[in-house]
């Protein structure tokens, strides 16, 4: 029995293993990799500058990731100002990206191996990794679209408001860590109008339609002044 239930936990032991070691590594990164020309650029304009001209954009750039810009800066006020405090938001990033991770897997499968070959996939691009060691927004867009992606998994499961409005929370939250999550938004959207399209005959599916349609207006007027500039 006890080799039986240890054999369970092995997917879960592997899981905590790669975990540990993904934030170690980031961290390594986080303290040896030297400021890029983007993250000079972010501190200079932005983190240096208030939170109303982060949020105007008063320098109107592409380089400004408004909720990176803000969430470096309360970083470096809180802690001291040096370059792993202003990257610490996405390593916070990464570890909330791991558990989303392993919660979205075992709502997708029931079996531990499937839970771990989703993890990893999910895990192990070079490419998209080397975004939690620096402080610019895209390690926190992709932490709050798997967010997202979560609550739209228990509102197909179990519409509520809550978990419906969830969904649009962490979108506007994506959104606003890189401008290019819009096209997530429209994604989101539409898979929900498919659903509730071809759910129309269920009790409340043109109150959910129309939720969605007013949370996506919503979502691109809170950009519109960035975009416009």
């Amino acid at each position: 029995m006890e080799r039986t239930l240890h054999k369970k936990n092995i997917p879960f032991f592997i899981i905590g293993l790669a975990a540990g070691i993904l934030v170690s590594l980031t961290v390594i990164r986080m303290l040896n990799v030297t400021i890029t020309h983007d993250e000079a650029l972010t501190y200079q304009w932005y983190v240096s500058h208030s939170y109303g001209d982060i949020i105007l954009n008063h320098i109107p750039t592409a380089n400004n990731h408004f909720l990176n810009s803000v969430l470096a800066k309360i970083s470096l006020k809180a802690f001291t100002d040096n370059v792993f405090f202003l990257r610490l938001p996405n390593l916070l990033a990464l570890i909330a990206y791991l558990a989303l991770s392993v919660l979205i897997a075992r709502k997708l499968f029931g079996n531990r191996w499937w839970v771990l070959f989703c993890f990893l996939l999910l895990q192990l691009n070079p490419f998209m990794f080397e975004f939690w060691g620096l402080a610019r927004g895209y390690g926190l867009a992709l932490s709050f679209m798997l967010a997202a992606f979560y609550a739209l998994l228990l509102c197909l499961q179990r519409p509520a408001f809550l978990t419906f409005s969830a969904i649009y929370f962490f979108l506007f939250l994506a959104v606003f860590s890189n401008m290019a999550l819009l096209n997530a938004v429209m994604a989101f959207s539409a898979i929900i109008g498919i659903y509730w399209l071809q759910h129309i005959k269920q009790p409340g599916a043109v109150r959910w339609l129309a939720g969605a349609i007013v949370y996506t207006g919503l979502i691109v007027l809170s950009i519109y002044e960035q975009i416009r500039i």
